[in-house]
């Protein structure tokens, strides 16, 4: 082996594992063109799953931290906002797919502006 390939290892090993990654997406992408209804239920899944586990991080944040009480009350309303607007995804997929951007969209027009605020708030 040559002293130029033994100094880029990293980069080969780095250029492997990405060549392995594309190849998985690429197989990825013909099975969801050809399943879409299965890969939005999963995405309705996933992202119910996600607002769920985000809700309750931030429940938890809210009780342990030691913050001002706006903070705490900010995380804690978008944390209940988050396991509500998650619950919701996954007890109703098939209702919440159709509605899903409807979902989202509010939800981020309601906890977005509590997160600007929580910043400022912090950044005091």
């Amino acid at each position: 082996m040559s002293q130029i390939s033994k100094d880029l290892w990293g980069v080969l090993a780095l250029r492997g594992i990405v060549a392995i990654l594309f190849g998985l997406a690429a197989v990825l992408g013909v099975y969801l063109i050809r399943h879409a209804g299965i890969a939005f239920a999963a995405i309705v899944l996933v992202v119910g799953l996600v607002l769920i586990a985000r809700g309750i991080v931030d429940i938890f944040s809210a009780i342990f931290e030691e913050e001002a009480a706006t903070s705490k009350t900010i995380l804690v309303i978008t944390g209940v906002l988050s396991v509500i607007v998650g619950v919701a995804l996954l007890m109703q997929p098939v209702s919440a797919g159709v509605a899903f951007v409807w979902i989202l969209g509010l939800y981020a027009l309601i906890t977005g502006p509590m997160l600007i605020a929580l910043a400022y708030d912090i950044k005091k």
